[in-house]
């Protein structure tokens, strides 16, 4: 008797939101559980984002096997959709892994993916010539979207979570207001 697998079950993808305060930008992370079944909280998966801030620079990080029960999770995460291509690769080890090596094809496309520059902590976030993890999340997103992998309505659904371009900009030229420098 044989069995026959069938197509793999839909791979939710997460926007998960950490670290949002009345004087900080909140930092975007993408989220996949391993088991397409769970969601965060409660879950492990992939985390793929950009860490880092304005004033040393960005880097790429992974973090494969990421338990949400056990790590301090984010204050939002928002489903974002699902996986259109079966294009996430499960970590071949159970232990957690963090690192910048791309393992599989969502990682090697954020990779292609430039992270945000140094900039001013005193200017406004235009996506342009001041970016932080929101704009390079947003980047990364219409990325799989061209790929084909995501639907074009998660950009929308992550649009909709972004800052306000001024928010949490520290010393705000004018109005002797000083910002909190919180997580990109």
């Amino acid at each position: 008797m044989s069995s026959t697998q069938g197509p793999p079950a839909p791979r939710p993808f997460y926007l998960c939101i950490d670290g949002r305060t009345p004087k900080a930008r909140g930092h975007f992370a993408l989220f996949l559980p391993n088991s397409p079944s769970k969601s965060p909280p409660g879950s492990v998966g992939t985390v793929i984002h950009v860490v880092g801030n304005p004033l040393l620079g960005f880097f790429h990080e992974f973090k494969r096997n990421f338990n949400t029960a056990d790590a301090k999770w984010p204050g939002k995460a928002v489903l974002l959709g699902y996986l259109l291509q079966d294009v996430h690769q499960d970590p071949e080890s159970e232990g957690v892994w963090i690192g910048n090596l791309a393992e599989g094809v969502l990682e090697r496309e954020a990779l292609e993916v430039e992270v945000p520059p140094r900039g001013d902590v005193r200017a406004p976030v235009d996506g342009v010539v001041n970016k932080r993890c929101q704009e390079w999340t947003m980047e990364y997103l219409r990325r799989l979207v061209e790929l084909g992998y995501l639907e074009e309505g998660v950009i929308r659904i992550a649009q909709e979570q972004r800052d306000p371009p001024t928010h949490g900009i520290m010393l705000r030229p004018g109005t002797g207001e000083k910002a909190a420098l919180g997580p990109s």
